[in-house]
């Protein structure tokens, strides 16, 4: 697949890095239809992998904290890159091939009016979209030796590497949470490797000692997101299995250093790209239609440049001063209505530190924040 690990900077896209690519987008993607623009194909991951994605893909992208990190792609570039990588998806080749023609249908359009008929059609797209990520039944009979590059896609994306142990033993453990079930057991049968149990929300399959230390020496020189993780378990595995037992002080050491390596670098890579007091958080915020008529309407009555991103703002400050608003509030606009439109903001921190204090559900809050911040303004000026 690559010899070096900067392999992705090569312009051409193979069939194995669009396989590799179709693992990293099911492992850790998906597609957010918006009424007015299109769609949004995101990857989640993170800062420093995303920036080496998003080189591997080579098209106009961006990179936000939504607060994890996400790589977004927007438009007709979402539906060119699943129309690169729909030969090489395997569980969710049904919806890349539903979200491709809504794109094409996007881009067919004449003129920006929405009127009845293309409202109903994209509603009945979204939920046509929600209603096959439940469906059962994938297609392999097309899988064909690109699945070495697409697993290891979905691993260098999705895999978590770990050293454990118990009192003086010490192991390899690898873990892969796998949303489709009969994508879980294919794999697994593949690779003859690990056993495979249901989690809470998914399929976990689990390797461990010698196994793991197979697949991590096997795809090692491949990998571009796990490959500092894989290198200090393997590292780890032989130096433990070369060690006379029962293990030295010194050698404990040492391996709880590499441990501790591990578990650093995993904390470093969950720190970049977040932001720190006296700057900006950049997120995206997912409301309903409702909601964005009624920030329609207000923006359409101010004479200060208003948008999106401010009257969430001004949301947050209103409920800050005016908390006792929050209580016994009930939803009117969101509640359990579609969540299509994506809003992208860029907030000052200590307006994100007050909506973190207040809520675990910070898109819930300030969608709640902002439902009473337009309910106030309509009744003061009659809007």
């Amino acid at each position: 697949m690559y010899e070096e690990n900067n392999a992705y900077n090569s312009a051409a896209l193979d069939e194995n890095l669009l396989a590799y690519l179709a693992g990293v987008y099911e492992s850790s993607g998906g597609v957010f239809l918006q009424p007015q623009s299109s769609m949004i194909l995101y990857i989640n991951g993170y800062h420093d992998y995303l920036v080496a994605i998003k080189n591997i893909i080579n098209m106009d992208s961006s990179i936000i904290s939504t607060p994890n990190c996400r790589l977004h792609l927007y438009g007709d570039l979402a539906c060119e890159f699943l129309k690169n990588v729909y030969p090489y998806l395997i569980s969710t080749r049904d919806q890349a091939r539903l979200l491709i023609e809504y794109g094409e249908h996007i881009k067919a359009r004449k003129g920006s009016r929405i009127d009845s008929k293309e409202k109903n059609y994209r509603l009945e797209v979204a939920k046509k979209l929600k209603s096959s990520k439940f469906e059962k039944g994938i297609d392999l009979s097309y899988v064909d030796e690109w699945i070495t590059n697409y697993f290891i896609g979905f691993f260098d994306s999705k895999a978590k590497l770990n050293i454990k142990n118990n009192n003086n033993d010490y192991w390899l453990n690898i873990s892969l949470n796998v949303q489709n079930e009969e994508l879980a057991l294919f794999l697994q049968e593949i690779y003859d490797i690990g056993h495979i149990y249901q989690a809470r929300n998914s399929i976990k399959w689990d390797l461990n000692y010698g196994e793991a230390y197979d697949l991590l020496r096997d795809i090692n020189p491949y990998l571009i997101g796990k490959r500092k993780h894989s290198e200090i378990c393997l590292t780890f595995h032989r130096y433990f299995q070369e060690a006379q037992k029962p293990l030295k002080d010194e050698e404990i050491q040492f391996i709880e250093g590499l441990k501790d390596d591990l578990k650093n670098l995993k904390k470093l890579n969950s720190s970049k790209g977040k932001t720190s007091n006296g700057t900006k958080v950049l997120m995206s915020l997912m409301v309903c239609e409702d909601l964005v008529e009624s920030m329609d309407k207000l923006i359409s009555k101010s004479e200060n440049n208003l948008n999106y991103n401010g009257i969430v703002k001004n949301s947050i400050r209103y409920v800050k001063l005016n908390e006792y608003r929050l209580r016994n509030f009930k939803s009117k606009i969101c509640e359990n209505k579609l969540k299509n439109h994506q809003l992208g903001l860029n907030l000052e921190n200590d307006l994100i530190e007050f909506v973190n204090q207040k809520s675990s559900n910070r898109s819930e809050f300030i969608r709640t924040a902002m439902e009473i911040y337009l309910e106030d303004i309509k009744l003061l000026n009659g809007i």
